[in-house]
């Protein structure tokens, strides 16, 4: 069998090439939107990152602080290094706000979670945190003020 330069096989049909170019502006514009579409989700998922990575970077510094301060404090409650006259004596009441802030911290969501209000959560932190200040008149409540909030 000779092999034929016209073959009905290798010849396109016509109504495939009009189709072809009727159609040609909706298979570029199909195809410049799957390429958008895809990079818009991979740039969106970029974006997404850096903005909850800097926002738990911001909540993070202030649970850090909160549980800190807390700690430091509850530690020079119960430290025998002080002399007695330089122990200051707290009541009752800091005494369980401190240990409050130190269980709120510790029960604050480490994974993002869609039943637990992370804002409400911090909020509450971060009031006990001002409240603690304010009872025994220290500085760190100021500290605070300056935190940049969302």
């Amino acid at each position: 069998m000779a092999f034929s330069p016209v073959s009905p096989e290798l010849e396109p049909d016509i109504n495939d090439i009009f189709d072809c170019i009727a159609l040609s502006e909706e298979n570029v514009v199909a195809s410049a939107y799957s390429e958008g579409f895809a990079k818009g989700i991979e740039d969106g998922d970029i974006e997404g990152f850096h903005l909850g990575y800097h926002k738990g970077s911001e909540i993070g510094h202030e649970l850090g602080l909160s549980l800190g301060t807390a700690t430091a404090w509850i530690t020079l409650l119960g430290g025998d290094h002080l002399s007695n006259n330089s122990k200051k004596v707290l009541n009752e009441k800091t005494v369980k706000i401190l240990n409050r802030i130190v269980e709120e911290v510790e029960a604050f969501p480490s994974e993002n979670c869609s039943s637990v209000n992370v804002s409400q959560e911090r909020d509450k932190i971060i009031a006990l945190h001002k409240r603690v200040c304010s009872l025994l008149k220290s500085k760190d409540n100021k500290t605070m003020k300056n935190l940049p909030s969302f």
